[in-house]
């Protein structure tokens, strides 16, 4: 398949389940999109965008997803960090050890 040539296979395999679950918001109404859980919200935006450009209608859906106010969650660097180094996780600090 296509999309596991152009992406890692763990990834690919995320793509492909996401769109077909969800390959139904591409052609109806994307604020369902605001009722999936937002842990998974993100990677499915991507998925429907890989789709759309494969089944090529790519400008569309993306000025649907402008004209629905829908857009990608991007948690800033600081928030990142600082959840990094909050983390107590005693099998991180073993592996780097090593």
């Amino acid at each position: 398949m296509w999309v596991f040539k152009k992406y890692a296979k763990s990834y690919a395999r995320t793509i492909m389940t996401y769109t077909k679950r969800y390959n139904y918001l591409l052609v109806g109404n994307l604020r369902d999109i605001d009722l999936i859980p937002e842990s998974i919200r993100n990677n499915l935006i991507k998925a429907l965008i890989i789709l759309s450009k494969y089944l090529g209608f790519h400008e569309e859906f993306k000025s649907a997803l402008k004209s629905y106010g829908i857009k990608l969650h991007r948690p800033d660097a600081f928030y990142s960090f600082t959840r990094m180094y909050t983390n107590h996780n005693s099998d991180l600090w073993q592996w780097y050890a090593n």
